[in-house]
């Protein structure tokens, strides 16, 4: 969306100044997770009818049509350094990363949140977008445990 189609909705609701930077960051190319509809990438916008359209990864939500005031509380969207957005850019490089240095992934997702610390239930919704929920949860486990053992950055707790 360009800062004409923003100016154009903030005039019309004035209490959307508040959400300008949110409605900033709605540009085709940038990638998005919508709570229910999972993850996506904002393909452009449709200024006949004033809407973003978003390709979903799951399901027929392709050129899905989604208001812009709508998607500020509905849409995540993400920055171009986030994991998930590397991975969708070059995946080689977050699997050699997810493979031979899982901690160090680890640590750049932990690096996302606030004072370093993200909770347990983001990192596992952040890997199942990477892998699969599967294939997620068995890495997980595993990487676990080496951080356990070895990553003086980063530590986690075991469970018995």
């Amino acid at each position: 969306m360009n800062t004409e189609v923003i100016d154009r909705l903030i005039e019309q609701d004035p209490a959307l100044e508040s959400s300008r930077e949110s409605l900033s960051a709605m540009q085709a190319g940038a990638y998005c997770i919508h709570r229910s509809w999972g993850f996506g990438k904002i393909a452009g916008f449709d200024d006949d009818r004033g809407m973003n359209l978003i390709d979903f990864e799951d399901g027929d939500r392709k050129s899905h049509a989604m208001d812009p005031v709508f998607c500020i509380d509905k849409l995540e969207v993400l920055e171009e350094d986030h994991v998930l957005a590397e991975h969708r850019n070059n995946p080689a490089e977050i699997e050699t990363l997810a493979k031979k240095e899982p901690a160090e992934l680890i640590i750049k997702i932990l690096s996302r949140g606030d004072d370093g610390c993200v909770q347990t239930r983001e990192i596992e919704r952040i890997l199942s977008y990477l892998f699969g929920a599967a294939k997620a949860k068995r890495w997980w486990t595993a990487t676990k445990k080496s951080i356990g053992e070895g990553s003086p950055r980063c530590g986690a707790k075991q469970e018995k």
